[in-house]
């Protein structure tokens, strides 16, 4: 037993990748049926890189708010970003010019509006249960 014990310290403290834990968000279905001050959807009008980083680790998207879902009106223009951590891949689809998504916002009002998790709307629909009454092709 001491020595499977040691093993296993020898492998963490030799292996430091092995021994780090990959920290990652909540489920999207769990991220989506908390309270947030609004639920908007969201047509994007600008999708790029932020820095020098691949499109796919890291970018920004800037749209436009075309309803309100529930909560308070937050501003027009919604900012969504998104960076991959290295070892922890969430695999979030990187939004296109012209797609719809539903942007989950913590606080409203300028400066204050934060947009504390964002979907494609078809995944939002899937999985978060205020969409469950609307017929599948309303927004």
């Amino acid at each position: 037993m001491v020595r499977i014990a040691m093993l296993v310290c020898c492998l963490a403290f030799g292996f430091p990748g092995l021994a780090e834990a990959c920290r990652r968000s909540p489920q999207p279905a769990e991220m989506m049926r908390r309270q947030y001050a609004a639920v908007v959807v969201v047509r994007i009008d600008e999708v790029r890189p932020l820095g020098s980083e691949r499109l796919a680790d890291a970018w920004r998207a800037v749209g436009t708010r075309v309803s309100l879902v529930q909560g308070s009106e937050p501003p027009t223009e919604i900012i969504i970003g998104h960076t991959e951590m290295p070892n922890c891949q969430e695999g979030r689809p990187v939004p296109r010019v012209g797609e719809y998504w539903v942007a989950y916002l913590e606080g409203v009002g300028e400066p204050d509006t934060v947009v504390y998790n964002a979907w494609p709307l078809d995944r939002a629909r899937s999985l978060d249960p205020r969409f469950s009454g609307l017929p599948p092709g309303e927004r």
